[in-house]
């Protein structure tokens, strides 16, 4: 196998292990690794040999399928193992610290990136192939800290209720301008509470994901 560019993580589209379907060799279909969404991994083959995972890409890039479907992002702890994994390519293969969209480039790519010599897919759907910087971010060792957490709470927030344009911060305005009763606006502060109390080792904690946990849970509280 030639020198790998870096790695492209794809979205499996199902629940539960591949190794099944992966370990036949008459499904002509294969990854270097699979992700679970509680951030078990297995390896189903060596790095230094080619999967067939992306057609006339196999040859330079290491592939991960991440258990899951495309109209759901990542669980926290998948970013996390991937950004850890991504961390170890960049120390072991020297794989850039970058995302890249050229099947010819390096980094962090996408499978849709090759196009029909790719097999023509759209892995791994917008919400995932967006997540590429939040990765690349937590192997580059960046810091998530107690506001980041708080911002990505309340930017769920801001789009989950109608708010007024520029004024989305401090627990007066969001009374304000969520424009819910006293309850919801109770709930909205008793979250916000307990994120505050998230510990945060650098790397390790993912405001977009929280932020969407928030939302979803003011949904599921409401009835909505």
């Amino acid at each position: 196998m030639q020198p790998t560019r870096g790695f492209i993580p794809h979205v499996q589209q199902g629940s539960g292990s591949l190794f099944g379907m992966f370990d036949n060799p008459a499904s002509e279909v294969s990854a270097h690794l699979w992700l679970s969404k509680g951030g078990a991994w297995e390896q189903y083959v060596d790095l230094d040999r080619r999967a067939w995972a992306q057609a006339s890409g196999n040859p330079y890039w290491i592939s991960v399928e991440c258990e899951g479907f495309d109209t759901e992002d990542y669980t926290p702890i998948q970013i996390q193992r991937l950004a850890e994994f991504y961390a170890w390519g960049i120390a072991s293969f020297g794989w850039r610290p970058q995302v890249t969209d050229d099947p010819a480039g390096y980094g962090i790519g996408a499978h849709r990136m090759g196009g029909t010599a790719w097999g023509g897919h759209t892995c791994p759907g917008d919400i995932r192939a967006n997540r590429r910087p939040d990765i690349l971010r937590g192997a580059s060792g960046g810091d998530v800290t107690q506001d980041d957490i708080k911002a990505g709470a309340l930017a769920a927030l801001a789009a989950f209720f109608p708010v007024a344009q520029g004024q989305r911060d401090g627990g007066s305005a969001l009374a304000a301008d969520l424009l819910v009763d006293q309850m919801t606006y109770n709930v909205v502060q008793a979250i916000l509470a307990e994120l505050r109390k998230v510990p945060v080792p650098a790397g390790s904690v993912d405001p977009q994901a929280i932020a969407k946990a928030v939302a979803d849970e003011l949904a599921r509280r409401m009835g909505t």
